[in-house]
């Protein structure tokens, strides 16, 4: 599985984000744990600097295949560079292709507001992350004891908890 970022601060081509920009984490999985349906716990950076003018970003997830192509393509709402010196709020479109014979797994839109005002409330599906045997445990990474990170799209082929951690 890869797992990535689109922002409009990655490499812009023809006035478009055109690629990940090595902004890409790649998660392995065995079929077993998949057909097990066990929560993975992958320590990876969302962005380590997030600036404050780079209002959106997207959340990408497919399965990397051999063959078979699919295109991330929208927009996001960001602080773009008018001329030196000059910068003004506005969306920047996004065309990303990758390998993959599937769908694609996830695309996600978030505001950085988002992001962090809610990323502690419970999205809908709870705290609990349980595998499909009834194992089940809590994401507390980076929180004090007693709190835990909310799971997100719980009931799609891909859950996940987003943890944040800030200096």
């Amino acid at each position: 599985m890869k797992i990535a970022r689109i922002s409009g601060y990655l490499q812009i081509q023809n006035q478009q984000v055109s690629d990940f920009t090595g902004d890409v984490m790649t998660v392995h999985y065995k079929r077993k744990d998949i057909n097990k349906e066990k929560w993975k716990r992958v320590y990876g950076v969302w962005d380590a600097d997030w600036k404050t003018d780079n209002l959106e970003q997207t959340y990408a997830v497919w399965e990397d295949d051999t063959q078979g192509t699919k295109t991330y393509t929208g927009s996001l709402s960001t602080t773009v560079t008018i001329s030196p010196g000059n910068t003004a709020t506005g969306a920047i479109g996004y065309s990303i292709q990758v390998q993959t014979q599937d769908e694609l797994v996830t695309q996600r839109k978030l505001t950085r507001t988002a992001y962090f005002g809610g990323a502690k409330a419970d999205q809908g599906w709870g705290f609990q992350m349980c595998d499909k045997d009834g194992t089940c445990r809590y994401d507390d990474t980076f929180l004090p004891t007693g709190q835990y990170w909310p799971k997100y799209d719980e009931g799609t082929i891909w859950s996940y908890t987003w943890p944040y951690n800030i200096y």
